[in-house]
């Protein structure tokens, strides 16, 4: 591997406005997932924390500028947070309790369906984003940015849909596709509020925009400017066929990116405990440099595992020479098995117990001093003599 190349990537840095609904229904499986976001209010974090002025142009600028020169993703993209683990104090540390982190800094990603991240954004507080349609639509519109208007698909969850945010990208020649809560401004609330029973769903339509009640353990809104509401055939985890809106299947299909990131992230973390949480948050930007260089050499020159990738960059970061692990092949130990004699003999285990006992049953394979088979009762004996 050339040392050069992964140093580069490593340090690369419609007409119609009116709503118009129907009911369908369908008998067929659907788990649905409407886990709700939470976000911890400011007022709840000490004013002592010790903070660090993370200002527009930061370091992770940087990385990014050069992570758009490297690599132009595919059509579909997906949108979410993760969590950085720190339990100090701090004045933008988050609560969301369902990350395997519970508290830490949040960082808004845009990764690809493969886990590729493409543009970061570390929240940071009231500020962090000024919009005055909001702060979720002013992340979103942050982080598509370079994107817009070039034909791709975002997926992201209800803690960032809405029926403007939707328009809007729509306008800007961008679908979504996701979850959209109840509550939010401006959505069908007559739809959405309808009661459904099970398998049965409910759709509006505005313009190019759908949206969609389902309903199968429990309800499941979702929003979509990609496709029109059809059923599609599908596999459960127990091998049985059904039927679930193809809205659904879409998103589930293409909203694992960055799960799969913060998974193959968290098998090798370099940040270690300390008391400069930007000190961690640097340590994780390298973690994600790291995977991206990972999956771009995977994808252009060949398949290499992630571990023995790190091991390869930090071979050639500090000049020496790495050769991949050998796996040698360890020599076959002795089984030991029961074998049935002819003449019984004497049970070595009961025999040190002060036990008079004979049995049928030798092991095969151990031998006492003379060369003989060794007596042995099939239960506990046997057992016992091999512990």
């Amino acid at each position: 591997m050339d040392p050069a190349a992964i140093n580069e990537l490593l340090y690369a840095s419609s007409d119609d406005e009116s709503f118009i609904e129907y009911d369908d229904s369908s008998d067929e499986y659907f788990p649905g997932d409407t886990e709700e976001r939470e976000v911890s209010d400011d007022s709840n974090c000490s004013s002592d924390s010790e903070d660090y002025n993370i200002s527009d142009d930061w370091e992770t600028n940087h990385i990014i500028n050069n992570i758009r020169t490297k690599y132009y993703p595919n059509e579909n993209l997906s949108l979410d947070e993760s969590m950085l683990l720190w339990r100090g104090r701090l004045s933008f540390r988050q609560y969301i309790p369902s990350k395997a982190h519970k508290y830490g800094i949040k960082f808004y990603e845009l990764c690809t369906k493969d886990g590729f991240i493409l543009d970061i954004l570390i929240y940071k507080g009231k500020g962090t984003v000024e919009d005055s349609r909001g702060v979720t639509f002013g992340i979103v519109a942050k982080l598509m940015e370079p994107y817009l208007g070039k034909g791709h698909t975002v997926y992201m969850d209800n803690f960032y849909n809405s029926v403007p945010l939707a328009q809007f990208l729509f306008e800007n020649q961008t679908k979504v596709v996701g979850t959209l809560r109840k509550n939010r401004k401006d959505n069908p609330k007559d739809t959405l509020n309808a009661k459904l029973g099970k398998g049965e769903v409910a759709h509006v339509q505005k313009g190019n925009i759908h949206v969609i009640k389902y309903n199968d353990k429990r309800d499941v809104c979702m929003i979509s400017t990609k496709q029109k509401l059809d059923f599609v055939e599908f596999t459960d985890r127990f091998g049985r066929k059904k039927m679930k809106p193809n809205i659904i299947v879409d998103y589930n299909n293409n909203m694992s990116g960055i799960d799969r990131a913060d998974q193959m992230i968290s098998y090798y973390p370099t940040p270690r405990k300390c008391l400069r949480w930007y000190i961690k948050v640097f340590f994780h930007l390298m973690d994600m440099c790291l995977w991206n260089g990972n999956l771009l050499y995977n994808k252009h020159v060949k398949n290499m595992a992630h571990l023995e990738f790190r091991k390869c960059v930090a071979s050639c970061l500090i000049g020496i020479s790495y050769n991949q692990r050998v796996v040698h092949n360890k020599p076959s130990q002795k089984t030991h098995n029961l074998m049935k004699v002819n003449i019984r003999k004497r049970c070595r285990v009961c025999h040190q117990n002060k036990l008079r006992k004979n049995t049928a049953f030798v092991c095969d394979t151990c031998k006492d001093d003379k060369g003989n088979t060794i007596g042995l009762c099939p239960d506990p004996c046997f057992k016992i003599y091999h512990l």
